[in-house]
Formats: C-alpha cells, sequence, structure tokens
C-alpha cells in the first residue's frame, strides 16, 4: 500500500509558481503518479503527484482535480547539499528509484524512495555526468543513462536491489 500525503490539487498550486514540466512517471496498482521538474515546493525538492487511475483517465480523457493529490515531497537537497533536479523515476520492489542532476555541480544522483518510511536514501552519484533515465533490466540491475550533449550514449549498470 502506497502512503499518500492526499493534498489536494489546489494545495498544490498554492505558494508554487513556474511552468507545469513533468519529468518522469510510473504506474503502480493501476494508479499513474507523475514526478515535477517543475514548479518545485523549493530548490533542491520535487513533487510526487498522483493523477488517480490509469484507466479513468484514459476512459475519460479527463483529470478531475479532485483525484490529483500530493503523493510525497522529495527533498534531495537536504542529503546531497546541491540543487537537484528530478530527471526520472521507476518503481521496483516497493521502493521508487530515482535519478537527479546537480544543477549547481554537474552531478547525476541515484536514489531510493521507501513510501511506508518515507526514506529518501541517496545510493550513488556520478560526477561530471547529468542522469537523465532509469530503468529496471530483465537481468534485475538498474541501468542509468546520461545526457551526453550529442555525443555517444553513456550509462552504467547498478546491482538491484539497493
Amino acid at each position: 500500500e502506497l502512503r499518500r500525503e492526499r493534498r489536494p490539487a489546489v494545495a498544490v498550486r498554492a505558494g508554487l509558481a513556474g511552468q507545469l514540466n513533468i519529468e518522469a512517471h510510473f504506474v503502480r496498482g493501476g494508479d499513474v503518479y507523475v514526478g515535477l521538474k517543475g514548479p518545485q515546493p523549493g530548490v533542491g525538492k520535487a513533487l510526487i503527484v498522483g493523477l488517480g487511475r490509469v484507466a479513468d483517465l484514459f476512459h475519460s480523457r479527463n483529470l478531475k482535480s479532485s483525484t490529483v493529490t500530493v503523493w510525497a515531497t522529495l527533498d534531495f537537497k537536504a542529503i546531497s547539499g546541491h540543487d537537484d533536479t528530478l530527471s526520472d523515476m521507476v518503481w521496483a520492489n516497493g521502493k521508487l528509484i530515482l535519478t537527479t542532476s546537480g544543477q549547481d555541480d554537474d552531478t547525476g544522483r541515484l536514489w531510493s524512495y521507501e513510501p511506508a518510511s518515507a526514506k529518501l536514501s541517496l545510493v550513488e552519484t556520478f560526477p561530471g555526468l547529468k542522469s537523465e533515465g532509469v530503468v529496471l533490466t530483465p537481468s534485475h540491475e538498474l541501468k542509468v543513462v546520461f545526457d551526453n550533449d550529442g555525443a555517444d550514449t553513456v550509462f552504467t549498470n547498478v546491482k538491484f536491489p539497493l
């Protein structure tokens, strides 16, 4: 069972400025969640927002504000000390695995979030690389992909579970 912060959409808008920038998503138990790169509730923080049932969204093609909730507010900066922005996330084995890129230090980071305890953990850092994506491979490794400014693709594998 996912723990929800259960704040309605109106509360999400309160005190937040900037353009909506959905950077990542995952589906769990038929519900879809999006990770926002913007707006942010603060520097180095990200909101994970629940949008409700995937089937309902596709059937009605309408997002009802009553189904939009803040699922989690993640404070990357409190742990890394840097201005991280969310770049991707994947749900695996009861954990949310996330990647971020430091806006002030050009370092990619891999994170684990356990919703039952609301524990956010820094798993690995990638100095000089901008984390762009993460997937769980069939061989049960995490593949982290990096933005390489148009050059050849750069990626690494990380053992899972973390």
